[in-house]
């Protein structure tokens, strides 16, 4: 019997393992530990060593900030894996053994295998208590705010990279039908990105139209630093550029009324 739970487990193992390869969210994710050991084992002399591993360990430091207020025993059995898959990978890129089989073979088991599985495989009308963020396609969620708004999130997802813009495009869209049909009531849009950062702005543009507004958000913001770190974990570029210069991602945002983005994105 014992031999059997122990084959049944590993083959488990073995289907989360694959499952996880698979994900596009994750290969964005291993990505950057990719780019942070290249830099660190065979960057140009330009780059100083020390300072890009100060700089990752000082984005990586833990944020656990959705447990904080909810101490049990589970959770901390998932913030003690989280520091120690943290720690483990970033020691391994700085020796030169990081590989992405490895790193996936630790997310493979629990609990980190169900926490990072459920962050990477959202579908319409999934509903995060914890965060507020109420899902309208696999990378568009929505959370209502204070003040009679909603808030809209861009998230990582198992969508591949060309395919992402499109649907952001199909997320924007059903949120106009459920502003038109009266799902969402709230009258007031707001959107905070790194997507809108000025190098990128013509992009912007092209979506919400030229005569969009958009806004500098406050480095006090209580989401600005979370959105710098989503967008520094999952994509490359700007984490490179990160460790490279120590620059991240500004952070703006969209306002608009409930009927303006119905006029834009209404099909």
């Amino acid at each position: 019997m014992t031999k059997e739970i122990f084959s049944e487990n590993n083959t488990e193992i073995l289907n989360n393992r694959e499952k996880i390869l698979s994900n596009c969210a994750f290969q964005r994710f291993a990505g950057g530990f990719e780019i942070y050991q290249d830099l660190i084992n065979h960057g140009s002399g330009s780059i100083n060593r020390n300072i890009v591993i100060e700089r990752m360990r000082e984005l990586y430091k833990p944020k656990f900030d959705n447990l904080k207020n909810d101490r049990n025993e589970s959770n901390d059995v998932l913030r003690s894996s989280l520091a120690g898959l943290v720690n483990s990978t970033l020691q391994e890129g700085e020796s030169g053994n990081f590989s992405i089989n490895n790193f996936a073979e630790k997310i493979s088991l629990p609990p980190l295998y169900d926490l990072f599985s459920a962050e990477w495989n959202h579908k319409a009308g999934d509903d995060e208590k914890d965060s507020g963020n109420i899902y309208v396609n696999e990378v568009v969620a929505y959370k209502i705010e204070n003040d009679d708004a909603i808030s809209l999130h861009l998230r990582p997802s198992n969508v591949e990279g060309k395919n992402i813009n499109e649907k952001r495009l199909e997320g924007h869209r059903i949120i106009a039908e459920k502003i038109k049909n009266g799902e969402i009531k709230e009258k007031t849009i707001i959107i905070k990105s790194w997507l809108f950062g000025r190098d990128v702005e013509d992009k912007t543009r092209q979506i919400f139209g030229d005569d969009i507004v958009i806004e500098d958000v406050p480095r006090d913001d209580e989401q600005y630093e979370s959105i710098q770190f989503l967008a520094l974990q999952y994509n490359n570029r700007v984490l490179k550029k990160y460790l490279e210069t120590g620059e991240k991602p500004e952070i703006r945002q969209i306002v608009m009324s409930s009927q303006e983005f119905l006029q834009k994105f209404d099909r």
